[in-house]
């Protein structure tokens, strides 16, 4: 075993903490459906503690948790619509890595650009038997046209309350994103 700082950790090859040990905090917002952001900088290990924090709450088989990733967007900055299609390929790849073929999506719905990522989690999160945590990954490669920082553009995660999924980028802010918290790993 060796340290590794490219990429990233794969258990039983790299020395690394377990994801639970890194973020100790995560697990507790989850199960209070809480959004969270976590601020680290480059090659500290968010990645892969999110990889594993997603196969940790999978496998104890209560949640349907897995990292997906946005970074497929980057090169969409004048239309947030042109990204949606890579991005939803880029995920169908790496949920059928990670996750068992039953907690698989269904086929992405047609939607209009602009409402395609929203449409394809409400259909996964009504189709799904557990509930879905998602962790989202490299949402700062999202740049608007003027290069200033993440889109706007707010993904609410969807979730099961027994009364179907509920996704949405609504005028107010929603309830869960004020209680979003920031953390530092």
């Amino acid at each position: 075993m060796h340290f590794n700082t490219a990429g990233p950790c794969r258990p039983g090859e790299h020395t690394m903490l377990p994801a639970s040990a890194r973020v100790p905090q995560v697990r507790e917002l989850v199960e209070r459906e809480n959004y969270f952001v976590v601020h680290a900088p480059r090659q500290s290990g968010k990645t892969t503690s999110f990889l594993e924090l997603g196969r940790e709450l999978t496998a104890e088989g209560r949640y349907c948790a897995v990292l997906l990733s946005l970074e497929v967007g980057a090169w969409a900055t004048d239309d947030p619509g042109k990204a949606e299609l890579p991005i939803l390929d880029d995920w169908r790849r790496a949920i059928q890595a990670r996750l068992p073929p039953e907690l698989h999506p269904p086929p992405w719905p047609e939607a209009p650009p602009g409402s395609r990522i929203a449409a394809a989690l409400s259909d996964w999160a009504q189709a799904c038997p557990r509930p879905l945590v998602l962790f989202l990954d490299e949402v700062d490669a999202l740049r608007d046209a003027t290069n200033r920082g993440p889109r706007r553009t707010a993904l609410c995660m969807a979730r099961d309350k027994g009364k179907g999924a509920t996704v949405g980028r609504p005028r107010q802010r929603p309830p869960a994103t004020r209680r979003h918290r920031h953390l530092r790993p």
